[in-house]
């Protein structure tokens, strides 16, 4: 949603505070309150009040908690209230501490949150991420790139800008999908909009965000050469929204997507590919000969076994590739086979040519993976971007199917 044109620094009253932390509130429009040492900026962000409507946050500025108060109704079919929140990063020229932001997309690794809230009563209100990317590393005024939000958890029929236009399952949950591509909202002229709403909602989550980021990317509307701005979290207010108690909000920034100049033998990665933005993966954990080399979406921070790969030197440049789940089990094309459209699948590892790889650098901390005994390369058939898609081999192109990034874990 729309949100505010300005960023102020509020004129505070300080409250009394429980142990050695102190509170401050604001009632102002968009006042705005530094918390752990400007680590956070905790914002009223009161963009859409009623006539007579007030909003109000108390803000532990010790730990960043705060309470939402307020008397403000407007319609479900407009615009909330506003967004009373935290955040870490840049907001209209507001920026907190040491955020590590702005940060390119395509140099992120992770994106780790947490997220706990005491919601309002029956209501139309949701408790939500908003995070925003820019075309370029521009902290002032409105970001032109795409606005992601994360419902985790919502009472009443609100809904998202735009239309569902999918579904998702990201971390372990399940999610409507809402896009508004630039302009078709009637608000955002200048950005893209994907809205991803908890179909069982949480009060509490402990995840990573770059998934949701991943599926925006695979969807068209968020580019790996934009810089993500800000994570937000908070609540929006339709009606019967208050009071609402944000506990604890962190949100920590990791870059790492680019590889060393050369692969670490000794650790274990997730092999991403750079046009489906999901990875290379162990189909159902198998542990036999034969189980098939597939793409499935990323498991997050803490990968699973069979998303991890170690890259052990065969020499003359080439590697055997093997899964954690069973370490004995290498990338292999199916029947030794060396023609275009050749499957791949896990096999234990025999020092044949057909299991052994050539990792060459295409830059921008991409890779393409060679066969030894093809001469082809690791390929993703038609370039899709669907699940469990099993890899190939095919004639080395130059396309994005073939492209892959390496994440050390």
């Amino acid at each position: 949603m729309m949100k505010q044109a300005g960023f102020k620094l509020a004129a505070l009253a300080l409250l009394v505070g429980q142990g050695p932390a102190f509170a401050a509130q604001t009632c102002e429009q968009f006042g705005s309150v530094p918390a752990v040492n400007g680590t956070f900026l905790v914002q009223n962000n009161f963009y859409n009040p009623a006539p007579g409507g007030t909003q109000c946050i108390d803000v532990d500025v010790g730990t960043g908690a705060f309470t939402v108060t307020g008397n403000n109704s407007v319609p479900t079919n407009a615009a909330p209230g506003g967004y009373p929140s935290i955040y870490k990063g840049c907001h209209w020229g507001g920026c907190s501490k040491d955020s590590g932001m702005p940060q390119k997309v395509s140099d992120l690794s992770s994106v780790q949150s947490k997220f706990d809230v005491t919601p309002a009563g029956p209501g139309q209100w949701n408790i939500s991420y908003d995070v925003w990317f820019a075309q370029t590393p521009t902290i002032d005024g409105q970001p032109d790139g795409t606005e992601v939000m994360v419902w985790i958890n919502h009472s009443g029929v609100v809904s998202p800008a735009g239309q569902r236009t999918g579904d998702a399952t990201i971390n372990g949950m399940d999610f409507e999908v809402w896009t508004a591509p630039k302009g078709t909202a009637g608000f955002n002229d200048k950005w893209h909009i994907v809205s991803y709403v908890a179909k069982s909602p949480r009060n509490a989550v402990d995840f990573d965000l770059l998934p949701f980021f991943r599926d925006s990317h695979n969807r068209g509307l968020l580019e790996d050469n934009w810089y993500l701005i800000d994570v937000e979290a908070g609540t929006e207010p339709w009606q019967n929204g208050y009071p609402v108690k944000v506990n604890q909000f962190d949100v920590t920034v990791k870059t790492g997507g680019t590889p060393p100049d050369k692969i670490d033998p000794k650790k274990w990665y997730e092999v991403v590919n750079v046009n489906s933005s999901k990875c290379v993966d162990d189909a159902e954990f198998g542990v036999k000969n034969g189980a098939k080399v597939q793409q499935w979406d990323c498991n997050g921070t803490a990968p699973a076994k069979n998303q991890l790969w170690k890259f052990k030197p065969t020499g003359g440049g080439y590697y055997k590739v093997l899964v954690q789940q069973l370490k004995t089990l290498a990338w292999s094309t199916t029947n030794q086979g060396t023609t275009n459209g050749t499957p791949i699948q896990l096999w234990t590892y025999g020092g044949t040519g057909h299991q052994q790889w050539k990792a060459e650098s295409l830059g921008n901390g991409a890779w393409k993976f060679v066969g030894k005994g093809s001469g082809k390369c690791l390929d993703v058939p038609a370039a899709s971007k669907d699940n469990g898609v099993q890899l190939q081999i095919y004639d080395c192109n130059g396309t994005a199917a073939q492209s892959f990034k390496l994440i050390a874990h």
